[in-house]
């Protein structure tokens, strides 16, 4: 007899009494991955590829905090839950106050700690911004001006 696993590869012959040991040890025999949620088989000799490398099923351990999560939903968890995962404070960078590198779960406490000093420096670039628009405006007022002066002066010629 032949092992049932001709057709994907297998070579063994032999008699019918040893083909039972043989499709327990057979490479071709297909198992189906054991991660959670993966529903890929494949043959003995290829599945542990699949299972410790391959599968986005298989679990990985965070850089950050070092939670096991799915390889497939790594990049997630890493951008929007991982507790350890460094995030940055956009106020207090671009201002220069407080502290601007932080731990995701220091993030809360930081923003209720530097409230004040937030709107303080958010009050500050709007007036800076406030002076900048007046400034524009005043140009623009003196440049009107000037082209109707301009006009003016080539309608007399």
């Amino acid at each position: 007899v032949v092992c049932e696993n001709r057709h994907v590869g297998c070579r063994w012959e032999g008699h019918l009494r040893d083909l039972d040991d043989h499709m327990e040890n057979c490479d071709f025999t297909a198992f189906r991955c054991p991660n959670q949620g993966c529903t890929v088989s494949l043959p003995k000799h290829r599945l542990s590829k699949h299972v410790y490398a391959d599968c986005l099923f298989r679990m990985v351990p965070c850089p950050f905090c070092g939670e096991k999560v799915q390889h497939s939903i790594l990049q997630e968890h890493t951008s929007t839950s991982c507790w350890n995962q460094p995030v940055r404070c956009k106020d207090c960078s671009q201002q220069g106050i407080g502290k601007d590198k932080m731990y995701r779960n220091e993030k809360d406490n930081h923003d209720t700690a530097f409230k004040d000093k937030h709107i303080a420096s958010l009050m500050s670039a709007v007036g800076t911004l406030s002076s900048t628009l007046m400034e524009v405006k005043q140009q623009v007022t003196t440049l009107k001006e000037e082209n109707t002066s301009l006009k003016a002066q080539q309608a007399a010629q």
